[in-house]
């Protein structure tokens, strides 16, 4: 689903930008470096450069992108060049596209199934005022 004119952002072609950009939707048709924060989606264009850190809902990989990917949906399309560290829940990677780095589930996945704790090994001290192993 293509976002609203009003909700979208776009970085023209020829147009280079640095800094922190943050909003909801973004289409990078020209060079940016730096930090990109959205709540929706960020479309790095064929032909275009982004170098940072991304994070937003869907990430959409057309053009060349070096640095490190955080979202929900990371899709790199056919012709595209992308290096960095990538987390996300899904995953799509198309014919002709290029991808090197570290592909990684989403930090929010890990961390809704947190890993069951080891069993302590240590002695449990007698001026324990509760028995071991009962309920409160």
């Amino acid at each position: 689903m293509m976002p609203s004119s009003q909700d979208l952002t776009v970085l023209a072609s020829g147009c280079a930008v640095s800094g922190r950009v943050a909003g909801r939707d973004l289409d990078v048709l020209g060079r940016f470096e730096g930090d990109l924060e959205l709540s929706g989606r960020v479309h790095v264009a064929p032909g275009s450069h982004v170098k940072g850190r991304v994070r937003a809902n869907l990430v959409e990989i057309d053009g060349d992108f070096e640095g490190e990917v955080r979202a929900e949906t990371l899709r790199v399309g056919a012709g595209a060049s992308a290096r960095g560290k990538f987390f996300s829940g899904r995953l799509a990677i198309a014919d002709g596209a290029r991808l090197e780095g570290d592909v990684n589930p989403t930090e929010s996945a890990r961390e809704a199934t947190p890993a069951p704790a080891a069993p302590s090994k240590e002695p449990v001290p007698s001026s324990s005022k509760e028995p071991v192993g009962q309920a409160k």
